[in-house]
């Protein structure tokens, strides 16, 4: 009798075993089919962002956002002067949109009080 209980304990064991492996097959088979779908996901945003224009022309209010300004501050900038208006900026329907290459040159004025 305890021959046949190690027998089917041993069967037992071996049959975990190869489940246990058949489930690890399948998840990794799982894994390899969804890394492939995301590597070709990536690869389709990156050709849809290589075609797309690069941003050549931002709005007041995206510029002051990122710079930390008003608005207000950011229009002022652009009429003092320092700025060619058709160059550096431009009012198309009355809505200033400002050239990327002119964004950097906008920036805080620091105060002089003291």
């Amino acid at each position: 009798m305890g021959a046949l209980q190690i027998d089917v304990s041993v069967q037992e064991r071996v049959l975990y075993m190869v489940t246990k492996d058949k489930t690890i097959v399948k998840l990794v088979d799982m894994f390899q089919e969804r890394q492939e779908d995301y590597v070709n996901q990536i690869k389709d945003l990156k050709s849809k962002l290589v075609e797309q224009p690069a941003v050549e022309w931002v709005s007041v209010s995206n510029v002051a956002t990122a710079k930390g300004l008003s608005a207000d501050a950011v229009r002022k900038q652009l009429e003092n002067g320092e700025f060619e208006d058709g160059v550096d900026f431009k009012k198309p329907n009355g809505r200033i949109l400002i050239n990327q290459g002119a964004v950097e040159r906008i920036h805080r004025r620091r105060s002089s009080n003291g």
